[in-house]
């Protein structure tokens, strides 16, 4: 746990809703046993997010053991997008598209998401794409952690297309840290948090090294079910 007190941590759970299929003879006894695990899903984050909040405020190298139990579902801890997240599949306890937050704890219904890889405008270069129902959203790829390149954020977002309406919007946008110009432009790269379809929410990641000013940063782009729009967070500022 040392390395996630590092920052702030969402806990999550994710509800795959778009995959289920509707029983209707389900006993009312399933129905009792999904709540039963939904709750456990919940208290399992619940004290993780305990142990996370004291560790924040203790010694570096402390350290807790928590003891999780699941009926169902899957712990995924991800660094990329600092959260600690529960993959449950087939319940029909939230709404498709759904989030309800509580504390840290983050309820997130549906899957829908697909992050993929794509030349998304046909130029010849690849693209990092965000799509559900409603909304795509891509950024260039460029470089990897391994290998960093030139990253501009003021061109870097190569599309936002509403899905309804056929609607196409090449943004002039830009990152910025305490308003300091120079900190649109440095070395970096743009990588997805995680590739795949059906997701229950996907982010893109975008590394900045402004070499002209000494700070460094992480902005990430979140598309989640349900949503026409993207979060942006920025994240594990250096040097401001």
């Amino acid at each position: 746990m040392k390395g996630l007190a590092s920052a702030a941590i969402v806990v999550a759970i994710i509800v795959g809703t778009t995959i289920m299929v509707m029983n209707t003879i389900t006993p009312v006894i399933e129905e009792g046993r999904d709540t039963q695990a939904f709750t456990e899903a919940k208290n399992a984050l619940a004290s993780i997010d305990r142990s996370i909040q004291q560790l924040l405020v203790e010694a570096v190298g402390a350290r807790r053991q928590v003891d999780i139990s699941l009926r169902k579902g899957v712990l995924v801890v991800s660094g990329d997008e600092d959260k600690i997240k529960i993959d449950l599949e087939g319940f029909t306890l939230l709404q498709p598209g759904a989030t309800v937050q509580e504390g840290n704890i983050i309820l997130q219904s549906g899957g829908g998401i697909d992050a993929v890889e794509e030349d998304i405008n046909s130029d010849g270069n690849t693209d990092l794409v965000l799509r559900n129902p409603a909304l795509t959203f891509a950024i260039r790829k460029l470089g990897n952690s391994t290998n960093q390149v030139t990253v501009n954020t003021t061109t870097m977002i190569t599309q936002i297309y509403n899905n309804r309406t056929n609607t196409t919007i090449v943004p002039g946008s830009a990152l910025y840290v305490n308003d300091n110009n120079g900190t649109t432009i440095g070395t970096g790269y743009t990588a997805l948090s995680v590739q795949g379809t059906n997701l229950g929410s996907g982010s893109i990641i975008v590394f900045v090294n402004s070499t002209s000013t000494g700070i460094t940063y992480e902005a990430l782009f979140t598309l989640t079910a349900g949503t026409d729009y993207i979060q942006l967070e920025i994240k594990k500022v250096t040097g401001a």
